[in-house]
This record gives structure tokens, sequence and C-alpha cells, in this order.
């Protein structure tokens, strides 16, 4: 009787157990190179927010690994965000325009866009005119932050020149294809000293927004899950972990 009792409270509780379970398993996490923050080495997925994922992995018993996370041009993975019920996107900057669009956990990182010029071009904007009015020829990489705040900024899309990723869009800047270039700062130095070029032959002609890098999650992603992950990233943010993270791979901790 007490067998047959306690496997009719389980069958009754089990349900229950896995339908709190399911939220965390269900979720898809993409990502892109994006380094120091996101990037794959020698097969392996590292970067500052990687490893701040895995921490949030194990803190919240969530059955992911890094190894399930897929590396896709940004474009692809934007796009996946938007459309996949379950996905999950870092390092995603947030912007006014974005904001709306996703839910977001965070902040794991400081974001600085900026637009790039050679140095040896002394490309310079002059007093009260825009980035609109400069008769500029830009790169950006599609659909990435870079590309929106030209747009809001009302640089007609036709002087800008879209690539799938950052070194092409940088490797035409070098060749002089494009006048300027818009994109993480951060990312940009260290595509160029990865390829043995000085950084100081890059200039910042403007800075077009100064923000925080996220985990951005779609809409329909359940609140108590992103709750979830929101609690778990404000914990470890208060453990030495955290700090040494950023520290290892030079980025800069976010002020909120």
């Amino acid at each position: 009787m007490k067998k047959r009792l306690f496997l009719v409270l389980f069958l009754g509780v089990a349900p229950f157990l896995m339908a709190q379970k399911a939220p965390l398993e269900n979720l898809h996490f993409l990502t892109e190179e994006f380094p120091p923050y996101n990037y794959v080495e020698n097969g392996q997925l590292v970067g500052s927010s990687p490893e701040i994922l895995a921490a949030l992995f194990t803190q919240l018993k969530a059955p992911q690994t890094l190894q399930e996370v897929k590396v896709l041009p940004w474009a692809r993975a934007y796009s996946q965000l938007e459309t996949d019920p379950w996905a999950c996107l870092f390092s995603t900057t947030k912007t006014k325009e974005r904001e709306p669009l996703f839910q977001w956990v965070g902040p794991i990182s400081l974001a600085r866009n900026v637009v790039i010029t050679l140095a040896s071009k002394h490309l310079t904007l002059a007093p009260g005119v825009s980035l609109a009015q400069s008769n500029w020829t830009f790169g950006a990489v599609r659909d990435d932050a870079g590309e929106q705040l030209l747009i809001a900024h009302h640089v007609p899309m036709a002087q800008i020149s879209l690539t799938t990723n950052a070194l092409q869009a940088l490797e035409m800047l070098n060749s002089g294809r494009i006048d300027a270039f818009a994109y993480d700062e951060s990312v940009i130095d260290w595509l160029a000293r990865s390829r043995g070029w000085e950084t100081s032959r890059y200039q910042v002609a403007e800075v077009l927004e100064t923000g925080y890098h996220y985990f951005a999650f779609n809409l329909k992603v359940p609140a108590e899950v992103i709750k979830e992950f929101q609690t778990a990233l404000d914990h470890f943010k208060t453990t030495g972990q955290y700090q040494q993270i950023l520290t290892k791979f030079g980025v800069v901790m976010p002020h909120s």
C-alpha cells in the first residue's frame, strides 16, 4: 500500500518537476567571432562571455555546455535570435533600437562602438559636420550595432558597404575601398594585433555610442528564465572569479 501511494505521489509530482526544468533545457545559445569577448581558438569556444556563461550553467544546474553553443556569422545568428523562441545570442550590444526587440541579461562587459579611419588619410569631421554630411564611404557588419548606429546617425545606406564579418571590413579599410569602419573598438584592436598590424595606423574619428554587452534572449523566452539568469549573473559578478575572467581577456568591467 505504501509503495503504491509513493508511486502515485511520484507520478503526480514528476510532471511538475519536468515542467520546472524544461525551460532551461529548451534554450539554444548562439554567438559569433567577436574577440576578445567570444571566439574560437584551437577548435574551442573561448573568451570572456563564454567563460561567464559556463559559470552560469554551473550555478543554474543547466544541462547545456559550451560545446553546444553555435558559432555563426553575425547576421545569421541575429536572424535566428529574432525567429527562434528559445534563442539566446551573445555578446550583444544593447542599443536604444534593439532594446524593445529582445529580453536582456547583463551587463557583462563594456561596449564602445566607434568609427575608425586610417590615420594616414587624416580624415576628420569639421566642427558642425555630421557623419551623414561627410560623404565618406563606410564599412559595417550586416545587422551589427555599427550598421544600426550609422543608420541612426542618418548615414545613407548608399554610403555603407556591408560585410559578413569584421575582418573583411577592416581589410577593405586597409586597402582604401572604404574611408571608415563602424564597429566595437576593442574588437578592432584585437583583430589588428592578431594580424600583426600596428593599431596606430587607425584613428577614432567618431564615438557612436558607449554601452554594454548582454545576453540577448528572444521575447518568447519565459520571464522566469530571464529572472533566473539575471539573478545568477548578479550573484556571479560579486565573486572574484568574474573579475578574473575580465582581466584574463583584457575586458573592461561594466559599471552597472
